[in-house]
């Protein structure tokens, strides 16, 4: 079966984004470790939400590009299932931070979106636009 192109660069967006998880991971640990320091009249996040990102990004990583290789080779299991688990289990991290953010009566980071826009289109990419093509 011939691979669309569309899931091609779902692949590739898959893999860029799993490169910015894991940079948005480490350095949420080194600021939960203290090996990162706030410069003077900077804050950092609370610990909850630099643990949660932590967990969240090292957890999201290898699903991010598992799915991406089950894209490309076009698989119903790797691509369509663990993709849509991926983009559900980044909408949880929405609604994590939405959460923190109404409780503590914060702002919402314009950056959180990431984790609204991606997987929803996602999850619309693989359950309606390639249905057809992954299903060996």
């Amino acid at each position: 079966m011939n691979r669309p192109s569309g899931l091609t660069a779902l692949a590739v967006l898959n893999f860029v984004v799993a490169f910015w998880t894991l940079l948005v991971g480490v350095i949420s640990l080194f600021m939960l470790t203290g090996a990162i320091q706030p410069k003077k009249g900077q804050v950092f996040p609370p610990e909850t939400i630099l643990a949660v990102t932590s967990a969240f990004s090292f957890l999201d990583v290898p699903l991010l590009i598992t799915a991406g290789v089950g894209y490309l080779k076009v698989m119903r299991i790797l691509g369509r299932h663990l993709g849509s688990v991926e983009a559900v289990l980044g909408l949880c991290f929405f609604g994590f931070l939405t959460g923190h953010a109404l409780n503590v009566g914060a702002p919402l980071q314009f950056s959180a979106l990431k984790y609204l826009v991606y997987p929803g289109i996602t999850l619309v990419l693989l359950n309606v636009v390639f249905r057809e093509n992954l299903t060996e």
